[in-house]
């Protein structure tokens, strides 16, 4: 999902998304769901009850909250308002709360001589409460009406790198051409070292959320699994896709009885 955050009637956003939209169009694994905020037109935010009860009433509440669903990671390209971050991203965000849980999400951000950071910046603790993972890598774009001609963001080769690197790190959170299901569900593609030492580096899929049907592969050390243990929401649901891997059994992860370690065939 790529969101444009200004609702603005005259806006920098328009051009910089079509360039992050056609770099993306350039891979074939991915496919991009593009969410305009003022063609979306969420009002401030109107439902009776709070998000985390998951009980919406408002149609527009309901028809938002499917579309994040399907989402599988999110690039925001965002400018900043007064030091801080744009309303209406974080407006859209408010709406919502589970459906955010533990999604990838990454920022192209633009402004004048801080290129939005500020905006970012001021995203980070809405993130953080609720669960949302951001890349490492950012894309900061100072002065970006400079690189606007003829309607057409003129990227530079190190602004093409940088979104890049971006959307790597947003596709390498997911799974790919592994079958999983369930909720907490921890897949070790190397099962081997599952002490604290032996784990650090493994790579590990991280199934959080099944209405989203979606994943995030993260370098986790044992202690780290331990941690999201923790917070799984339910036991786990085992599939027999995995379980019936030919190079293993699952087995409990370090820390919890609710989480499952289950290697996958390379």
């Amino acid at each position: 999902m790529v969101i444009t955050a200004s609702v603005r009637p005259v806006r920098l956003g328009e051009p910089i998304t079509r360039w992050v939209l056609d770099r993306l169009a350039e891979r074939d694994d991915v496919e991009v769901d593009h969410v305009d905020l003022r063609e979306l037109a969420l009002p401030f935010m109107d439902e009776p009850k709070h998000p985390s009860t998951h009980e919406y009433t408002k149609p527009h509440t309901i028809a938002w909250s499917e579309r994040v669903s399907k989402a599988d990671a999110v690039i925001a390209v965002t400018p900043e308002y007064n030091h801080s971050y744009a309303p209406a991203l974080k407006n859209a965000i408010d709406y919502l709360s589970r459906e955010w849980k533990r999604m990838p999400i990454g920022f192209v951000s633009y402004g004048g001589i801080s290129g939005g950071t500020r905006g970012v910046v001021g995203m980070l603790p809405v993130l953080a409460v609720l669960g949302m993972v951001k890349t490492m890598r950012s894309v900061e774009l100072p002065f970006a009406a400079k690189q606007v001609v003829d309607g057409v963001f003129q990227a530079e080769e190190r602004q093409d790198e940088a979104l890049d690197g971006v959307v790597e790190e947003l596709v390498d959170g997911r799974v790919h051409g592994v079958a999983v299901a369930g909720v907490g569900v921890l897949v070790a593609r190397d099962h081997e070292g599952l002490t604290p030492g032996q784990a650090t580096g493994l790579t590990v899929v991280v199934v959080l959320n099944n209405s989203r049907g979606s994943s995030v592969i993260a370098r986790l050390a044992a202690w780290q699994l331990a941690a999201i243990a923790s917070k799984a929401p339910r036991a786990a649901t085992i599939p027999s896709s995995i379980t019936s891997s030919p190079s293993g059994s699952c087995r409990t992860a370090p820390g919890s009885s609710r989480w499952m370690l289950c290697p996958v065939a390379k």
